[in-house]
Parts: C-alpha cells; sequence; structure tokens
C-alpha cells in the first residue's frame, strides 16, 4: 500500500500561499485599496477583516497567476439608513477612482494587471451589522438590477474559519486544511477557470468541513503515528461521491445556508461528479499501488507536475515493503 506523505508534504509546501511572498504582497495591494476608500469615501466609517481562503489558510497558488483575496468591508451603518444597498456599494467605487474597478452583484473588486495580465485582484465585500449579535448584512446587487436582485443578505462570513477551528484538533485542521488544497489544485487543473463550470473553492471547504475524516499511520520503524494524506483525501472524495444523487448538494453551514454548487446546470454538475468519480478512481490505484513511482505518476495526472515524481529505486521499494509488512497491525 501506498503513503506518499513526504510527496505530498512537498506538494502542499508547492501550492499553497505563503506569508513572507504571495500573502505579503497581497497584504500590501489589500492595505492599499482600503487606505484609498478611508481618504477619500468621507464616510460612513468602517473596519475591515480578511475573508475567504485568506482567513481558513487554505490559498493555493493560482494556475493562471491571478491572485484574489477576499476582504470584508464592515461599514459603521444600518440597512435604514442604506436601503438599496448597491448605492453603498457604488460609494466603494467612486472612492477608488483611478483603479480598475468592477461593481459585481456579490462584491466589488479591484483588478491589479500588468500589460493587461491579470496578477491580482481584491474582492471586497461590503457589510453592515445585522441585529443579531456577530452576524452581518452583505450588500448584494449591481448597478442596474431590479429590485428583487438587491438585498441586504443576513450571514455570518467568519463562520466557516470558527467552524473548521471547532470541529478538527490543532494537527487534524492542518491536515484537513492540506486536503483542501489539494483538491483547490485539483480544480484548477481539471476545469476551465471562466463560468460556473468549475466547483467553487468555497462549496469544496464546505464538504471537507462536514465529510472530511483524519487518517493516519503508525510507523513501526520510528514507533510513531503519522498522518497519511492520501488514506484522507480518498476518503472525502468518496464521501462526496456517496451524496451525489445525482446532484452534489453543499449547503453554507450558516445563514442564508445557500447550495454552494447551486449555479451549476446539471451538464456541468455531471461533469462535475464525473471527473470526481475520476479522481476517486485514481487516488484508490494510488493507495493500492506498491509502486511508488507509479503511484505518483497516477497523482500527477489529476494534480499536475506540483507532484512530485517518485523515482525509487525496486531494491528500495522492497525495503519498503518489507517495512510496512512488518509494521502492520
Amino acid at each position: 500500500m501506498t503513503i506518499l506523505q513526504t510527496e505530498f508534504n512537498k506538494f502542499n509546501d508547492a501550492i499553497r500561499l505563503g506569508w513572507d511572498n504571495e500573502e505579503a504582497r497581497l497584504r500590501e495591494r489589500r492595505d492599499a485599496v482600503i487606505d484609498r476608500i478611508r481618504e477619500r469615501m468621507g464616510g460612513p466609517s468602517f473596519s475591515h477583516f480578511n475573508q475567504g481562503s485568506y482567513e481558513l489558510r487554505t490559498g493555493v497558488k493560482p494556475v493562471n497567476g491571478d491572485y484574489d483575496i477576499d476582504v470584508g468591508l464592515r461599514f459603521n451603518t444600518t440597512r435604514s439608513e442604506w436601503p438599496d444597498p448597491v448605492a453603498l456599494k457604488q460609494r466603494v467605487v467612486d472612492a477608488l477612482s483611478g483603479y480598475k474597478v468592477e461593481l459585481r452583484r456579490p462584491c466589488v473588486t479591484v483588478y491589479y494587471q500588468r500589460r493587461n495580465e491579470p496578477l491580482y485582484h481584491v474582492d471586497l465585500n461590503v457589510y453592515v451589522p445585522a441585529e443579531t449579535e456577530g452576524m452581518l448584512h452583505l450588500a448584494v446587487g449591481k448597478v442596474g438590477d431590479a429590485a428583487p436582485l438587491k438585498e441586504w443578505r443576513f450571514t455570518d462570513p467568519l463562520a466557516l474559519g470558527a467552524a473548521l477551528d471547532t470541529t478538527f484538533a490543532a494537527d487534524d485542521r492542518e491536515q484537513c486544511r492540506r486536503v483542501i488544497r489539494y483538491l483547490k489544485r485539483w480544480k484548477d487543473s481539471n476545469f476551465p477557470a471562466q463560468g460556473n463550470a468549475a466547483p467553487k473553492g468555497i462549496g469544496l471547504t464546505a464538504a471537507a468541513l462536514q465529510w472530511f475524516t483524519p487518517a493516519r499511520e503508525r510507523d513501526g520503524v520510528a514507533n510513531r503515528v503519522h498522518h497519511d494524506d492520501l488514506k484522507a483525501l480518498s476518503g472525502l472524495v468518496w464521501a462526496m461521491l456517496a451524496h451525489a444523487t445525482p446532484r452534489l448538494v453543499v449547503k453554507l453551514p450558516v445563514p442564508p445556508h445557500d447550495d454552494l454548487f447551486r449555479r451549476m446546470s446539471e451538464q456541468e454538475m455531471s461533469i462535475f461528479v464525473a471527473k470526481l468519480g475520476e479522481l476517486d478512481e485514481g487516488l484508490r490505484r494510488a493507495l493500492a499501488d506498491a509502486d511508488e513511482g507509479s503511484a505518483s505518476r497516477t497523482l500527477r495526472e489529476f494534480f499536475g507536475e506540483d507532484f512530485p515524481a517518485v523515482t525509487s529505486s525496486p531494491t528500495a521499494r522492497r525495503i519498503g515493503a518489507i517495512v510496512s509488512s512488518g509494521s502492520a497491525g
């Protein structure tokens, strides 16, 4: 049986956003945008917080080079003072004159480009406090939307992070984060970036929070227990497939409890589930493969060249098999 934990650790290091490098640049651009809004908006005042994969620490380096960061802007005002949520979002857009900005239905997006190639973007989510302590209302809608499409949506943008922190112990929590990163890289490598064909990262994250089970193996030589990411990932993908009957429904665990894959058409969902099935079969094949070189080649088909290729000798593989056999049970 293959474990390949060393290779998974290297893969995780290769794809995760680094605090001192990519995340530092994202923070600089976030801070520049926030400073501009404070300087030019003229009220109402606001505080900001990180959300999404940045706050969850599940971010991965994008395949296409377009890094993103999600930021919440909590304005010190009320829905009654801003009955049209788009009006407050437009104030944010106006304060960012000179930037490349788009007022989108869920957020305001600021783009950084070089020679028309995307480098970074900052998604600004506009909130006002809700009557329920700790909850917020998200400004939803864009210019030109009919009134029914504009709303202050009741939500808790930090709930996923809180759920991750409270559901798993520290080491298991880190394994869950790694598994989420693996799924995100699989998604980026196997689906188009535009449209709704690709499963949303937040949907994969919520699926992991619902169905992830930590996996460990005992090392008989070192006499210690270590995590087995291949087994944990395989178990999660199997659970997702088991709940695809035929659509995979993954709901946000907090209000508004939306199905996070609801925008996928029947055809897009069918393709998603089929690709999940292919991933499940590949993971099972890698788990059962006694040849780590062959198993790593299987995994590279799904995760790309950032997953390390194993070139161990037949002798090394035989020794590994003997050690595994001797430590079983």
